[in-house]
């Protein structure tokens, strides 16, 4: 089972630490074309079916994406997956992409697929 913070059809947008810190670095090589700039920033927005179907590839073992029952969360999380489920904010991939064209920006399959022993492990 892959459990999941929203209903399993819905999009997570996420951001994979390699590509933070490519930008990051990016920030840190160019200073003047960052100051005062807010960057919001997602590399992937999979499905929690989706990431279950990645991750079958990868391992070869079938996993099922299933939404953890809120109920059994403690408050705060389940605040924050409700949150992620109704109100999420949506940042333009194919913006940020085209805008830093240099970063990899790694979607959840090649993720995983580069971290397969690492999940192989888990």
């Amino acid at each position: 089972m892959l459990p999941t913070p929203i209903p399993p059809t819905l999009r997570l947008q996420q951001v994979a630490t390699q590509d933070l810190l490519a930008l990051a670095v990016l920030a840190l090589e160019r200073p003047d074309a960052f100051a005062g700039a807010r960057i919001e920033v997602a590399s992937d927005a999979p499905t929690g079916l989706a990431a279950a179907a990645a991750l079958s590839d990868v391992l070869g073992r079938q996993f099922i994406a299933r939404q953890l029952p809120s109920e059994d969360l403690p408050p705060g999380l389940a605040a924050l997956f409700a949150w992620l489920e109704h109100d999420a904010p949506v940042v333009d991939i194919g913006a940020v992409r085209g805008r830093f064209p240099g970063i990899a920006w790694q979607d959840f399959g090649g993720w995983a697929w580069e971290h397969w022993t690492e999940l192989a492990a888990g």
